[in-house]
Parts: structure tokens; sequence; C-alpha cells
């Protein structure tokens, strides 16, 4: 089931790589749309692709490929659905990179490292990067009117309410999943509250990340600051 895992995992990345290009080119849809089109579906791996996977160390298998083949595309613009135009490279980092470097930690340390447990924080962790961080954009581009600038770059205080809102409300619902679907007991109160301050936590760091580390900050840093807390919610 490992393999089966791994090689679902790669279909259905790349499935949504297709996608992106499909739209960009047939569709004329913009770079910025599908980069966040990309960003958000596969993020989602962790519903569709991670529940055949009994061995941690094989579900960081498919995240660490991506890591070389993102760095690769990078440079040689390999998929250019998730790549940003050339002016905005400088901008936008490697953000592509980060994203599966996120992955791979927080399965191989929360899963692989401190136990089935903590699983389900992983996952929520993956959705405050996915949901949240990935319609903060939209969200402040769409409605922002309160601009804040910080280490050089302009946001949006709606676009970090946007973060917050679609962060504990996605990260919600994989930690209940994840929790019910391996017998984890943790209170409904409890996912919640956790849930809420991991998307606070993810929605303010996010105003001070550049150059994609958005992708970094904004889940491991609430996931390793909320870890004590889990530990004595599951203990």
């Amino acid at each position: 089931m490992n393999v089966f895992g791994i090689v679902i995992s790669l279909i259905y990345v790349f499935a949504l790589l297709g996608i992106g290009e499909l739209l960009r080119k047939k569709f004329n849809k913009p770079r910025g749309f599908t980069r966040k089109f990309v960003h958000i579906t596969v993020g989602n791996w962790v519903f569709f692709c991670l529940w055949p996977f009994t061995n941690p160390w094989y579900a960081i298998v498919p995240p660490i490929i991506f890591i070389f083949l993102n760095l690769v595309s990078y440079y040689k613009e390999t998929f250019k659905a998730i790549e940003a135009e050339k002016p905005q490279k400088a901008k936008r980092g490697l953000g592509t990179v980060y994203f599966p470097i996120t992955l791979a930690v927080l399965v191989g340390v929360f899963w692989g490292l401190l136990g089935i447990k903590y699983l389900p924080l992983a996952a929520a962790a993956i959705m405050w990067m996915t949901w949240g961080d990935g319609l903060a954009t939209p969200i402040g581009q769409a409605i922002g009117k309160h601009k804040v600038r910080i280490l050089g770059l302009e946001k949006t205080i709606e676009g970090a309410i946007g973060l917050f809102v679609a962060g504990a409300i996605s990260s919600f619902i994989a930690m209940y999943i994840f929790t019910s679907y391996y017998g984890i007991h943790v209170s409904l109160t409890s996912q919640i509250a956790v849930c809420m301050l991991g998307a606070l936590i993810g929605a303010i760091v996010e105003l001070f990340s550049v150059k994609g580390t958005d992708n970094l900050t904004v889940p491991l840093i609430p996931a390793f600051m909320l870890l004590p807390l889990w530990r004595m919610l599951v203990s």
C-alpha cells in the first residue's frame, strides 16, 4: 500500500500540474491564477493520497521528489503553471520549493518522529498553508482596502483576515477527519481552539513573510508553537 500511495501521489500532482497548464494555455488564465490553483489543490494531497500510507517515511517520498523537480522548474520553467512571471520571480522567491519541503517536514516530524497521534496537527498545519495562505492574496486583491507595508511588501488586513477564516475552517475539517479516521480522542472544543490559534498565528506571521517564505512560516511556526498544547490534549 505504501508504494501504491507513492504512485497515486505522483499521478495526483502531475495531473494537477497538467490541468494548470491547460488552464494557462487553452483558457488564457494568468500564471497568478494557475499558481493559486495548483497551490490549493496540491495541498489537498493529504485528503486524497495520504490514506494508503502505513509508513510515514514512504509518505514523504512524493514531497521530496517534488522538492527537486520544483527547484529545476524554478530555473528552467518546466512547469510554467506554477512559476511566476519573470518580473515577479525575485519577489515570489522559492515558494514552490518551500511547499513540498513543508509537507515533508510536517509528515516526517509529526507522524514519523512523534507518532500517529500528531498527524492531525500536521494535517491542520498543511491547511493553514493550503487554503489559508492560498486564499489570503486573492481575498486581499479583491476586497483589500486597509493596506499595511511590512518589510517592503504591501499587504492587506482583509487578506490576513481571509487567511485566518479560511485557515481555521479548513484546518478544523482536516483535524476532525484525521482524528476520527485514526481514532485519536480530542474534544471538538479543543480541536476548534487549536485550529483557530494556529490560523491566527499563521495570519500574523504571514504579514512578515517575504519571497515565498510564507509556505514555510505559515504552517511550521504555528504547528511547532502548538505542539506542547497538542501533546497535552492527546496524552
